[in-house]
């Protein structure tokens, strides 16, 4: 009889540790999540065109950059490969130096595209 109190009791605990665990996983992400979209600009652009565009894209890069890889530490492996994805759609796949110019600055579609590039990347920090 004692033996099986001793295996509940574990059981139990075991069970209330996997709780704790999640709520905590939870509330890291959530965190992370506020921490995100507080670093991307999610402002109107479609009131800068060409240069003015761009020179505000590319003074902001370092920043995503670095809240992207921060962000992405607090996402599963499923979610992480979507949210790469779209985080290469909104650099156009070179990391390194970007072609904002090419990518929003010079087509007349350019601040829809990236409006819907960053509402992708942002998408992921509204799942949590």
């Amino acid at each position: 009889m004692n033996a099986e109190y001793f295996t509940g009791a574990l059981i139990l605990a075991c069970i209330g540790a996997y709780f704790i665990y999640r709520n905590n996983l939870k509330i890291r992400q959530a965190n992370a999540a506020t921490k995100f979209r507080s670093n991307i600009n999610s402002c109107d652009f479609s009131k800068f065109r060409g240069h003015a565009l761009v020179n505000i894209l590319a003074r902001d890069f370092l920043i995503y950059k670095s809240a992207v890889s921060e962000f992405r530490l607090h996402l599963n492996p499923i979610q992480r490969r979507g949210f790469d994805k779209a985080w290469s759609d909104y650099h156009g796949g070179n990391e390194d130096a970007p072609d904002f110019l090419v990518l929003y600055g010079i087509p007349e579609n350019g601040c829809e595209t990236l409006k819907h590039n960053i509402d992708s990347i942002l998408k992921f920090a509204n799942q949590t």
